[in-house]
């Protein structure tokens, strides 16, 4: 019966090993998974909206009009996002919405996750493969 601190640390061990992994495989999969819903959202909402307008106008139906759309509207955004009129408010609403309780601390969240995957911020991405 001696061995029972040593199985006990090691079941420990075991499960907090596990739950950081788990807990990590959440954290990343989570954004990805609202993200793809999101995108798949916007993109049956286009299709569904300038489909019918589109195959009126081409007289048949021309699939990947939704996508088209979805490309083209991610593009306006970024276009848009990076002109200096919006670069100064946005930095003002960010400031706006690190300040509110819960929201705050979510947003500060993934904006280092992007930060790190994207090479942008204090960490300037990951450097090298370990």
């Amino acid at each position: 019966m001696a061995d029972d601190g040593r199985e006990s640390s090691w079941y420990s061990h075991l499960i907090a090993f596990m739950s950081a992994r788990f807990a990590a495989g959440v954290v990343v999969l989570v954004p990805v998974a609202i993200t793809i819903v999101i995108l798949q959202f916007v993109f049956n909402f286009l299709d569904d909206f300038l489909g019918p307008g589109i195959e009126s106008l081409a007289g048949r139906n021309l699939p990947g009009v939704g996508l088209l759309a979805l490309l083209l509207l991610i593009f306006m955004v970024g276009l848009f996002a990076m002109s200096r009129f919006i670069r100064r408010a946005s930095g003002r609403i960010e400031r706006l919405v690190l300040k509110l309780p819960g929201v705050g601390v979510v947003y500060s969240v993934g904006k280092k996750m992007t930060g790190s995957f994207s090479g942008t911020g204090a960490g300037e991405g990951f450097g090298r493969v370990v």
